[in-house]
């Protein structure tokens, strides 16, 4: 039986793309009471852009082809860098904030999917807005085993973790930043279609957070 999480509050998860930001949360809400919900700033910030992306290159925004999203990431991460400087980081969490405080006054878990901004220059920015609303910040990276040839003939093959790497190189800089603000780290492999595998990760980190709470 998988562990439960219980009482309620705010997590927020930061990583690459593809590294199952949205895998952990399914687990999570699996695990937590009725009340929980995901929260996405990209929603917000796909909203706000589906009208201008829709017209200009019939293309939906919230579209699940990689393609298409390889088309249009760098347009929607100007655009949303845009709305952050000229707010000092507060645009799209404004859009969230009353939501994930429905969430909590209700006794769930709101669960943010998508932290990945730590500037320096801007003290509400993403990942302080998360802490100043009570959250705890996941960090998450994965790898896949891949195998080099052996460095002696004989030898066995070398087996490397390889890491997702950074989408572009402003994730690239925040991330290190992140890492060092996160309460808990995961580090996890390429599993395909067997979530299961994934279950242990997922019970230590319900551990951890029903540990701060108080709840065994």
């Amino acid at each position: 039986m998988k562990k439960q999480l219980k009482g309620g509050g705010v997590i927020g998860i930061t990583g690459f793309a593809r590294t199952g930001k949205d895998t952990l949360c399914g687990a999570l809400l699996e695990r937590a009471n009725e009340a929980s919900r995901r929260v996405a700033l990209a929603d917000e910030l796909k909203r706000e852009m589906a009208p201008i992306i829709k017209n200009y290159f019939n293309i939906d925004a919230f579209t699940d082809d990689d393609k298409e999203k390889s088309l249009i990431r760098p347009l929607m991460v100007a655009w949303g860098g845009i709305r952050r400087e000229e707010t000092q980081g507060t645009h799209w969490t404004g859009l969230v904030t009353e939501k994930v405080k429905d969430i909590v006054a209700c006794g769930g878990w709101a669960i943010i999917t998508d932290i990945r901004y730590a500037n320096p220059k801007f003290k509400n920015d993403e990942v302080n807005w998360l802490k100043d609303n009570g959250g705890k910040l996941i960090h998450l990276k994965k790898y896949n085993l891949t195998a080099y040839p052996p460095t002696s003939q004989g030898g066995k093959p070398i087996i490397r973790r390889c890491y997702t790497k950074a989408p572009n190189e402003q994730e690239k800089t925040n991330d290190k930043i992140l890492i060092g603000k996160a309460d808990f780290k995961i580090e996890w492999g390429e599993v395909g279609n067997g979530l299961s595998k994934l279950d242990k990760y997922v019970d230590d980190l319900v551990d951890y957070l029903n540990e701060t709470q108080g709840i065994k």
